[in-house]
């Protein structure tokens, strides 16, 4: 069985870490090939050359979903691993990983199509800890089973069941490996979380303003989380509101048994989840008053009609009664189902 590594490396001077985790594995596969793909990959790939690396170099850093579509456009194995750039590999992950998929007493049908690790950060302080429990909560627990979505900054996927669905969505700034194994999901494939699986996450959000700024950032995934819901609307309060509250319970029905102390963190989870819905819903405004989005959507809701007349009367420079009609619009969106 041959295995392809896929790293889709932004940051050179940080893939070290990865490339020598890699490279101190307790076992390794009799075939395999690590695809380092990003600005100066010749460069760093030299310093590793007892690893099997196939350097594609870019000219420029590329999102991270498209750099993994170069890589995966290249790889030969029957199984692709992502694993980003500020990942370390624990030494027992090739020889766990080779134990789930090539198992001895198992059918292949039964063999996960996607299987996702345990993401600890590296620093494990309490912004660090709560970034993991926040954005990454699913994959943190004791307890392996399925879930309905993996983490793309370290998952094994059967290359077959990759291909099938297209791979990622080149496009999306965030959000791509929900919306890779979503669709796996939608195919009938099997995703697996594996906790004996550990893959540090160097993510470097430790500090209460970067890990505030990385939720806020999240928040450009606008356009994916309203993609099936795109209308001119409003800044939807009630929506954020309901998110946040949903994704909390959500996470606490999961964790709350099986991580000590999880308790904790619940409150500033909740923050955390807050900050990420305005961000979405800020986004979302941002798109549709960019080139004038809001001309091109349908109107699915009575106040939505404020909405647009709103952004209207902003758009002919009336600032005062377009203040007027969006707050009405915000109003009267409180008695609209939640939005998304």
């Amino acid at each position: 069985m041959n295995w392809s590594v896929i790293i889709p490396m932004g940051r050179p001077d940080r893939a070290g870490i990865t490339l020598r985790s890699l490279a101190e594995q307790d076992f390794f596969p009799s075939s395999w090939e690590i695809l380092l793909v990003g600005v100066k990959a010749e460069e760093v790939a030299d310093k590793y050359a007892e690893l099997p690396i196939v350097a594609i170099p870019l000219e420029k850093n590329e999102l991270p979903p498209k750099t993994r579509l170069i890589g995966s456009d290249r790889a030969k194995g029957d199984w692709f691993i992502f694993v980003d750039d500020d990942m370390e590999l624990a030494p027992d992950y090739f020889k766990r990983l080779h134990d789930i998929i090539t198992p001895e007493d198992t059918d292949r049908e039964k063999v996960p199509d996607a299987i996702g690790a345990r993401l600890p950060g590296v620093k494990n302080n309490f912004s660090d800890r709560l970034t993991n429990l926040s954005n990454f909560w699913s994959q943190q627990g004791s307890r392996p089973g399925p879930r309905p979505w993996l983490y793309s900054a370290a998952i094994a996927i059967r290359a077959e069941a990759y291909n099938k669905v297209g791979g990622f969505n080149p496009h999306l700034p965030n959000g791509e490996d929900i919306d890779l194994t979503q669709k796996l999901v939608q195919a009938n494939y099997h995703l697996h979380y594996e906790p004996t699986l550990v893959a540090l996450h160097n993510h470097g959000r430790t500090t209460p303003a970067k890990m505030l700024a990385y939720f806020w950032k999240n928040g450009n995934t606008a356009i994916f989380f309203n993609q099936d819901s795109a209308a001119t609307r409003c800044f939807g309060i009630k929506t954020i509101i309901y998110h946040a509250w949903n994704d909390l319970r959500k996470n606490k029905r999961l964790n709350f048994p099986q991580i000590k102390g999880f308790y904790r963190f619940l409150p500033f989870i909740f923050i955390n989840y807050l900050i990420f819905q305005s961000s979405i819903e800020w986004h979302y405004q941002k798109y549709l008053w960019e080139k004038s989005q809001f001309r091109n959507l349908p109107l699915p809701q009575p106040g939505d009609q404020r909405s647009f007349q709103a952004f209207v009367r902003f758009k002919k420079n009336h600032p005062i009664h377009g203040t007027l009609l969006y707050i009405w619009a915000m109003l009267e969106d409180f008695r609209h189902p939640v939005r998304r």
